[in-house]
């Protein structure tokens, strides 16, 4: 198979790797009665990938950053409340905190995560808001990262089925 074959090949398995997760996210929506599933399609586009190892890292690290990310913002609230300093000493907090205290590689989606929270918390002066928000978008991170690396797994078996016949 020539290099451009080849490179085709993988651009078609990522998008049929894709369709289906994003399928099976929002018929999963439809019978779970969640309206928004935004989170968890990124999660999906995040996680899928053809390596079942870089899979199953991406999966893991993503749920971990979501969070831990949600988890620290939520703290910075409820230790400061609802204030403009909140927001610049959370984007600290939760930056300095996956940086270098728990070495996430992926601290960027922790913080994004954690900035999201406190917005909200901030925009609604309401630390419970916050919380709410922290816990949906949190399951919507698992349930659309799980997605992906399932049907990663299940569409990289029969990728690599299919190549050594």
């Amino acid at each position: 198979m020539s290099e451009t074959s080849r490179w085709n090949a993988i651009g078609l398995f990522y998008a049929i790797t894709l369709v289906i997760s994003v399928g099976l996210i929002l018929f999963l929506s439809k019978i779970f009665h969640i309206a928004d599933p935004t989170w968890a399609l990124i999660s999906a586009v995040v996680c899928t990938e053809l390596d079942m190892g870089l899979a199953r890292q991406l999966v893991m690290m993503r749920i971990l950053a979501t969070i831990i990310g949600a988890g620290l913002a939520v703290a910075v609230l409820m230790i400061s409340g609802p204030g403009n300093i909140t927001l610049m000493a959370g984007v600290i907090i939760i930056t300095l905190s996956c940086h270098y205290l728990m070495r996430i590689d992926n601290w960027k989606l922790a913080t994004a995560t954690g900035v999201m929270v406190l917005v909200i918390g901030l925009q609604q002066h309401s630390v419970g808001v916050a919380e709410s928000i922290a816990i949906k978008r949190a399951l919507e991170v698992i349930a659309g990262s799980i997605t992906a690396g399932i049907v990663s797994l299940i569409l990289g078996k029969l990728r690599a089925v299919k190549s050594n016949m």
